[in-house]
């Protein structure tokens, strides 16, 4: 009998060290990441606009990574006649010439990359989405006036054959290079214009270049 409960202990004991052992192996798993808040992706895309410089012209932009942030083509068109780029970023001086890695006249878009530096740096957004819906609710976050970084909310009110959209999100001279994203924090476009009409400017119909349109170009960046 004493044998019998010998082998029973023995049993229980490995079986114990057994379940110790996985357990002991499944704390060690990391724990899956979270989603982000609401207002979790609200502070990321303020903490990710920049206001951009160039000659006389005054623009908002977006970091991308550390070193590379992407804008609207006319806000540093003067970089063209060897003005400098400055990019002030929230919590940092400004900090002037920073080198045009890419630009295109026809979608009014541009890269741009900090001096010296040797690669993209740390990824300071949370990425692009090429998926665009009618409807779908969006922010903008830049300068207007200089002064910022800004945050409003609108909507993709359009999508035109000519690769732009419409969005109704406020905005007003300054705003131009800022981000627009999802609500989900990924940015799928950049501001390029507004709407003139009869000399009036509206402050709630502005035009966007989705950013998968430059896929290719911040691929090369390293983003």
């Amino acid at each position: 009998m004493r044998h019998t409960w010998t082998l029973l202990y023995a049993k229980v004991l490995s079986i114990a060290l057994l379940v110790g052992i996985t357990g002991c192996a499944t704390c060690h798993k990391k724990e899956p990441e979270l989603p982000k808040t609401s207002l979790e992706v609200r502070q990321e895309t303020l903490s990710n606009a920049c206001r951009i410089t160039c000659g006389g012209a005054s623009g908002s932009g977006v970091l991308a990574s550390e070193n590379i942030a992407i804008t609207a083509n006319h806000v540093i068109s003067d970089y063209s006649l060897g003005n400098e780029i400055g990019v002030e970023i929230p919590g940092e001086q400004i900090s002037s010439g920073w080198e045009l890695v890419y630009f295109s006249y026809e979608y009014d878009i541009a890269i741009i990359r900090r001096p010296n530096s040797k690669g993209p740096g740390q990824v300071r957004w949370s990425g692009w989405s090429p998926s665009l819906t009618i409807g779908q609710r969006v922010f903008a976050s830049g300068y207007p006036w200089g002064v910022g970084p800004i945050l409003t909310t609108g909507y993709l009110s359009r999508i035109t054959d000519d690769d732009y959209f419409w969005i109704s999100a406020n905005a007003l001279p300054g705003s131009s290079g800022s981000a627009i994203y999802s609500m989900d924090g990924k940015v799928i476009g950049i501001l390029v214009r507004g709407l003139v009409r009869g000399g009036q400017w509206s402050q709630f119909t502005f035009h966007a270049v989705p950013v998968s349109l430059v896929s290719k170009q911040l691929s090369d960046a390293g983003i």
